[in-house]
């Protein structure tokens, strides 16, 4: 499934508001543009389709490493995810939004815990919420 990471390469950088003369302050431009490249080739598409489990995918939409978009297709791959996508936070999103972060994996595991007695995980699970940020 070549389509979940096939982008345009600048497409994408300019999505991301990828800028090569100024990726980071601490990250080679050369390595950011290499990450990015690794997405793009990678195709996990049948491998996520196996996964059966509920599950939680957290985005954060300055993430440049992940862009939110991969995210959100990655999500459309897995039959019980739920892509939360926060207003900010870089790839150390745990570290910034300790509260948001937290609140949400609770819940997540709140519901999961139920669902295992009995309730299964309901087909609305699978949804962009941006209303964490």
């Amino acid at each position: 499934m070549r389509k979940l990471f096939m982008f345009r390469k600048q497409a994408l950088y300019e999505q991301v508001g990828f800028d090569r003369r100024s990726a980071s302050r601490n990250t080679p431009q050369e390595i950011a543009a290499a990450r990015i490249d690794a997405l793009l080739a990678y195709d996990a598409g049948e491998r996520l389709r196996s996964i059966r489990n509920p599950t939680l995918l957290i985005a954060a939409a300055d993430h440049l490493l992940v862009p939110w978009q991969l995210s959100e297709l990655i999500a459309k791959e897995i039959a019980h995810a739920r892509l939360v996508k926060l207003d900010h936070g870089g790839h150390h999103f745990p570290r910034t939004q300790v509260e948001a972060y937290n609140t949400l994996l609770l819940e997540f595991f709140r519901h999961a815990e139920r669902g295992a007695l009995g309730s299964s995980l309901p087909s609305a699970t699978r949804r962009n919420e941006s209303e964490v940020g």
